[in-house]
């Protein structure tokens, strides 16, 4: 049994190198310079932004979701989360798959893609390691949350 299918979760895996990465926060700067504070969320990112689109549809990206899931790969959608330092909100650990149910049985997965560091001043988020059953793990995702002091931006 793979690490993936015993544990549900792969990680970390480097899918942008350095320029790459520098051009994404880059991005992300535009937008929360126009906005005059970060965004906390923002859905369907790939619709709006070039960058995002790119992201999604990264070669990287794409052939570690194939690896899973097969190579029939189809993004259905993009979110950006962002939890600045010291933020009191929290995302809690989840499973897409259980509110995505137009999927039916089609295997997916949610691909976080972190735009930048925790710092040296936070904890490593420790990663629950999730039970067989759909039902307990998003019972005990939703109860999971990130740190308060955490610098999480996803794609």
């Amino acid at each position: 049994m793979s690490a993936f299918a015993e544990d549900g979760i792969r990680f970390p895996i480097r899918v942008l190198e350095d320029d790459e990465l520098r051009g994404m926060q880059h991005e992300y700067a535009r937008i929360v310079d126009a906005h005059d504070e970060p965004l906390k969320r923002f859905d369907r990112s790939h619709l709006y932004f070039r960058w995002a689109f790119d992201l999604a549809r990264h070669p990287r990206v794409v052939d570690e979701v194939a690896s899973i899931i097969g190579d029939d790969v189809i993004v259905w959608g993009t979110l950006i989360l962002s939890k600045p330092p010291q933020d009191p909100s929290f995302v809690a650990w989840h499973q897409d798959g259980a509110y995505a149910t137009f999927l039916g049985e089609a295997p997916s997965v949610s691909a976080w893609i972190a735009l930048s560091d925790i710092g040296p001043i936070t904890p490593p988020v420790p990663l629950p390691k999730l039970p067989t059953s759909l039902a307990s793990r998003v019972q005990q995702a939703q109860r999971s949350t990130f740190g308060s002091d955490t610098q999480f931006i996803g794609v």
